[in-house]
């Protein structure tokens, strides 16, 4: 009998709709079954998975295995070539994209370093193009760039940032960028522009003990978007509270970047009769890296401020003010703490090497200050070394001394490897220092060093 005969189209029509439906309630029971047994039994669908070939992988696998285990570079450069080839267009969403980026990464190396810098141009430019959002190819091509035509490189690296500088890595990228060319002034310019984003995201928690055995989460605030001092560049963080016995209190800094440094923390504590300023019991995951300054060294940085014996148990409303300034870790760091910015003391006819001090600067509104221990006699001149980095320029140099002596340009009576170009002291040796005369013999107890580069101007930014 057959199915379909076209002298009885009735009957075929029939026959097609019978046999659709028979069709059709197979595919519904079949979905039916697959909904059911991956919404309740996963580990079926599991091992289903496993049991289909998956051809297409297991060669993208196979190819980067050999890639990453080869000791031998011309073997390294046949498979990751493989791969490559194989991954070229693939969507930056296929699970095998990063393999496609170490390989692109591998030959743009190899070209670069065997000199065919077209060739390695050439995975550069199409990286760049086609993954308009993946940053790692377009640092790669802006590298590469930078072989061919500097000045396009520089171009496209502030294209880049004044588009993305939201994005920490392409900030950091452009600041190493512009260290590596030994432009450090403008460096400098835009790691401040940096702090200030970086300072503006931060955020804090305070923890109270009030009449408890110790800190809980039910007795902390958490502060986003709070006080920020753009001139001081400082936080300050209120809030007031009625107490039945006052115990302790803490400051944590949360989600901050390990290498940031924390300074000029400060607690005020008043009910409206008298004001304390509370002094630092306990640092944790903090290390002391100056005077009143600490590096952030771990997950959970906090300070624990010693209560006074008036606050001790104290029952009652307070008003509580906390000031602190961050300074986050920066790519300039290479710059601020180099081991050459050196103070050094005369006293009569010359200098003692050896009671040299190092000054570990950081950023304050703009300039960039050290606090050295310093305790010398009979101090009739100040020599200060610079960092050998030729082409970086400073303004002004303000050295204090007892908060009263105010040394600078105006005091230099000798350069070596510097010259004053348009007012500015300008590197132009491996070995740089100017030697500062002081009026009289001195006594110095406490010093403080200023280093004022070129004005701050973030037009552009």
């Amino acid at each position: 009998m057959s199915f379909i005969s076209f002298d009885k189209p009735k009957k075929t029509i029939l026959n097609l709709l019978f046999f659709t439906g028979i069709l059709s309630l197979i595919i519904s029971i079949f979905a039916v079954l697959s909904l059911v047994i991956w919404t309740y039994f996963p580990g079926i669908v599991m091992q289903i998975d496993k049991q289909i070939p998956d051809y297409y992988g297991d060669h993208i696998q196979s190819l980067y295995v050999q890639a990453e285990n080869s000791t031998d570079t011309a073997q390294q450069y046949h498979y990751f070539s493989e791969l490559y080839a194989a991954l070229e267009d693939v969507s930056a969403l296929n699970k095998y994209y990063s393999y496609r980026q170490e390989a692109a990464k591998f030959l743009i190396n190899y070209y670069l370093q065997n000199n065919r810098v077209n060739h390695a141009m050439l995975i550069a430019e199409k990286w760049e193009k086609s993954y308009p959002y993946d940053f790692t190819g377009k640092f790669m091509y802006a590298r590469v760039l930078s072989l061919t035509d500097n000045n396009k490189s520089h171009e496209y690296y502030q294209k880049l940032y004044v588009k993305h500088k939201d994005i920490k890595d392409v900030r950091e990228a452009y600041i190493h960028f512009l260290i590596d060319e030994k432009k450090y002034n403008l460096a400098i310019q835009k790691a401040v522009y940096n702090q200030s984003f970086f300072q503006k995201h931060a955020f804090f928690q305070v923890f109270y003990n009030d009449n408890e055995p110790g800190f809980s989460q039910t007795q902390s605030l958490l502060y986003k978007n709070i006080k920020y001092d753009e001139v001081n560049k400082s936080y300050h963080i209120k809030l007031s509270r009625t107490f039945e016995n006052f115990k302790s209190i803490r400051l944590d800094i949360d989600k901050v970047q390990e290498g940031s440094l924390l300074s000029n923390v400060e607690v005020s504590i008043s009910d409206g009769r008298f004001n304390e300023l509370l002094d630092v019991l306990r640092i944790y995951d903090l290390n002391q890296y100056g005077e009143g300054v600490y590096s952030i060294e771990g997950d959970d940085p906090h300070v624990i401020f010693n209560l006074g014996e008036r606050l001790k148990n104290y029952a009652g409303k307070l008003d509580i003010l906390f000031s602190l300034k961050i300074q986050g870790k920066s790519p300039i760091n290479k710059i601020l703490q180099h081991p050459d910015w050196q103070l050094s003391f005369g006293k009569g006819q010359g200098f003692d090497k050896k009671e040299s001090f190092h000054l570990q600067l950081r950023e304050n509104a703009n300039h960039f200050v050290a606090n050295p221990h310093i305790a010398e006699k009979g101090v009739n001149r100040v020599r200060l070394a610079f960092p050998g980095l030729l082409n970086l320029r400073i303004d002004d140099i303000e050295i204090m001394l007892n908060e009263k002596e105010l040394l600078n340009k105006d005091n230099i009576s000798l350069l070596h490897d510097i010259k004053i170009a348009k007012g500015q002291l300008e590197i132009i040796g491996s070995e740089p220092f100017v030697i500062l005369e002081i009026k009289r013999d001195i006594d110095i107890q406490k010093l403080t060093a200023k280093i004022i580069f070129n004005e701050i101007n973030h037009a552009g930014d």
